[in-house]
């Protein structure tokens, strides 16, 4: 184990060398990506109007960042708490990337979904009945009622199990940091790839309200409403609003006649802060969602396919099928937070109770013919229970010990699978629930064991017990299959070690090993398979924190590597699908993060990351040959789905380059304040699935956007556009029994909102 380490820490040293002399001396590589959009991105800078549809009005987005104020020419000091405390970003030994709601609001940053064109290395992979992100290379395929993402999402502290509850509007956010790397003390629950924690802005004694609405192409229109006030001594509370609709949709079905990946959506969040005294805070936030949706579904054959049925291409964004695909979704929940200063320490309750009521209409077949029309029914409901106790700030050793309590129910209430598919039945109804209890303690401390250098260690102890029972059953007949119940319980020991040096005030390096577990779990559309064994994955770590000339560069490197073990991956065959585990995956890489102010008001950053993901040992990787073929060997469990070993090839969801650039102008004038932004995002590449059948082409990403605030800020505007190179790329992929289908991501979309603050 001890040479293993040695070896894994050795790979990562130098991988990190080799990344600092590339970014350094060598450009070519870079220049090549760079070059091809060259004209486009100097046309773009000269020409831009806009970035995405902003959910927070100017006034709301300069209220909320957490950020220390820049001096003019100072980068942004930012606050964040990935070690459960507040910790400016420079001083954490974790790779942490930060989205402000300033930024988010330049750079069209409106949803989860866009949270990969701020952080390279994220993916977002929206496949309609649920969003499940990928980092650096470690996600999960298997989005299934009670199966989590492996890459925990947090609101507020709240952990948020449902990937179908993954897709949320950042309407009123402060920020979102984003964990690199495995959680594995701190957070624990399967955050084996990181963790998304997303901080709510909080009410404010001092009355105010902020109002704005926005129109854009597609008929698009948003109403966004904040407002704020104190109600008593020490009683504070807040209501937003957000509302959207896009009746007009960007395609059409040919076989229904109806218009393709429209939306709408209503988003009530409404929270309560009481502080009876200094030592004392009592926070109860209440939220409401209710949305109607066709994005990651409207499944098409991809260009050069032909559906089951025999159907082509019908156009990027238009479907025949006779089922227009959508999603009814309705969540909420309530999260009670309290924090007590105690002499020694602070104790800390985090409570949350959380509903998510999806509907799924779903063609996968993707055709005009009735083969596999399905209608998913998928409740889940979550109780956590979170304790914590945290030394004080001024504490020499730095601690924290905790307990955490988590309950799940969720499951198919039911699955309907109608058409040819259900033969000799009318209709085919599954129904299974899966029961989750998950109980861990965890501790950490960091301690100083030489002059400016610290030594943290952590350690979590998880237990889970699972439990399914379904049965399957057809209309007009009954039960068809028998009843089936079955247990399994999973434990694992987890932990982080690392160590960091303060070279001086603004230069930090660390060195960390950390061990992520993702719990084994049944499969509720094949209830009766047994449960997949838990995912292992260890990481090693070397990151370097730093800053120049006076705060006005910022340079933050992390190389690490990956040895990953029992992956748990799902292939989609008709009606269903079936979860297995990967053998062992190996995956490398480094981040790059460069911040610069070069003049007045200006402000440029630059993000990269590059990923080598590839599988070790997988040799009954899902295969899924032409639909027109009838049989394959080895198969298992459809005609056309069959095995091949997938070792050596690239893990799913990993593109091996991806980039994002921005500029962020400031400009005060005698009528108001003007600022300008720009991004630019590239993406490589990436196979979705494990055979490497589907790919994802490169594509990039020009936002912009162009704002005005009087003097008084009072009442401002902001022109706004997205996707302005108007690039064509997947919002979701699949390689099935029933061929090889896409999803389109959104179009180029453009506007102007309108804004006052009271």
């Amino acid at each position: 184990m001890q040479s293993q380490s040695i070896k894994c820490f050795w790979i990562v040293a130098r991988l990190t060398v080799r990344g600092i002399l590339v970014h350094r001396n060598s450009y070519r590589y870079q220049n090549e990506v760079i070059q091809n959009h060259h004209r486009k991105l100097t046309i773009f800078l000269a020409g831009v109007i806009s970035v995405g549809v902003p959910t927070l009005s100017e006034a709301q987005a300069a209220a909320s960042a957490s950020v220390m104020p820049p001096a003019g020419d100072e980068l942004q000091e930012i606050v964040v708490t990935a070690e459960r405390r507040e910790e400016r970003l420079q001083s954490v030994p974790i790779a942490v990337s930060v989205i402000t709601a300033e930024a988010a609001l330049k750079s069209g940053i409106t949803t989860s979904e866009d949270l990969p064109l701020a952080v390279p290395g994220l993916q977002m992979d929206l496949s309609g009945v649920g969003m499940t992100p990928f980092l650096r290379g470690v996600g999960t395929t298997f989005v299934a009622p009670g199966a989590e993402p492996s890459v925990a999402i947090y609101v507020d502290g709240g952990y948020m199990p449902s990937s179908a509850g993954g897709l949320f509007n950042l309407n009123n956010i402060e920020r979102v940091e984003v964990l690199k790397g495995p959680q594995g003390t701190l957070f624990g629950r399967n955050a084996t790839g990181g963790v998304i924690q997303v901080i709510s802005r909080e009410p404010s004694s001092e009355s105010s309200a902020d109002l704005s609405v926005g129109y854009g192409n597609y008929d698009t229109s948003m109403l966004n409403f904040y407002v704020t006030t104190g109600l008593a001594a020490g009683l504070a509370t807040d209501l937003a609003v957000y509302a959207d609709d896009n009746p007009d949709g960007w395609g059409h079905n040919f076989f229904t006649g109806d218009r393709n990946y429209k939306y709408e959506n209503i988003d009530v969040r409404n929270t309560w802060l009481w502080q009876p005294q200094e030592s004392t805070r009592i926070k109860l936030a209440l939220d409401y969602e209710d949305t109607t949706n066709e994005a990651g579904l409207g499944f098409k054959p991809l260009p050069g396919t032909m559906t089951i049925a025999g159907t082509t291409y019908a156009g990027f964004y238009n479907t025949d099928s006779n089922v227009q695909d959508r999603t009814v979704m309705h969540q909420g929940g309530v999260l009670l937070q309290g924090t007590q200063d105690l002499q020694f320490a602070a104790l800390k309750s985090i409570s949350t109770y959380r509903e998510v009521r999806p509907n799924f209409f779903l063609d996968q077949d993707a055709s005009p013919l009735p083969i596999v029309n399905a209608q998913v029914f998928d409740p889940d409901n979550s109780i956590t229970q979170e304790l914590q106790l945290i030394s004080p700030e001024a504490s020499k050793v730095q601690w924290i010990g905790g307990l955490f309590y988590f309950h799940d129910v969720a499951g198919l209430a039911p699955t309907s699978v109608g058409g040819l598919a259900a033969a000799p039945f009318s209709l085919i109804s599954i129904a299974a629930r899966q029961h989750t209890d998950s109980y861990a303690g965890y501790a950490q401390t960091t301690l100083e064991v030489a002059p400016e250098s610290h030594f943290t260690a952590g350690i979590r102890y998880t237990e889970d017990r699972r439990s399914i029972g379904g049965t399957t059953s057809a209309e007009g007949v009954g039960a068809i299959a028998p009843t089936v119940h079955q247990s399994a319980d999973f434990d694992k020991v987890t932990w982080r070690l690392a160590l960091d040096h303060q070279f001086t005030p603004d230069v930090l390096s660390y060195v960390s090993y950390n061990r992520g577990f993702k719990s084994g779990l049944f499969n509720t559309d094949s209830y009766a398979q047994p449960a997949v064994k838990p995912e292992v994955l260890d990481a090693y770590e070397i990151g370097l924190k730093s800053e120049y000339f006076e705060h006005r560069f910022r340079a933050n490197l992390a190389g690490y590597y990956y040895h990953y073990t029992d992956l748990q991956v799902t292939e989609d065959v008709t009606g269903s699908q079936i979860v297995l585990n990967a053998a062992k995956a190996e995956i490398y890489g480094l981040d790059a993060d460069f911040a610069v102010v070069p003049i007045h008001n200006l402000t440029l950053n630059a993000s990269l990351a590059f990923i080598h993901g590839r599988y070790t040992s997988f040799p009954n990787a899902p295969y899924f040959p032409s639909v027109t073929a009838s049989n394959c060997s080895p198969a298992i469990g459809a005609t056309g789905a069959c095995t091949i070993n997938a070792t050596g090839l690239n893990t799913v969801h990993t593109p091996s380059f991806t980039m994002n650039t921005s500029a962020d102008y400031a400009k005060p004038t005698q009528v108001g304040r003007f600022d300008l932004a720009a991004d630019f995002y590239h993406n490589d590449g990436f196979y979705w699935d494990p055979a490497n059948q589907v790919r994802q082409p490169t594509y990039s990403l020009y936002n912009a956007s162009i704002g005005w605030m009087n003097r008084s800020d009072r009442y401002g505007m902001r022109l706004w556009g997205k996707n302005l190179g108007g690039a064509k790329y997947y919002s979701f992929a699949i390689s099935q029994t029933l061929g090889e289908d896409f999803s389109p991501a959104p179009p180029r979309t453009y506007g102007v909102t309108i804004s006052a603050h009271f």
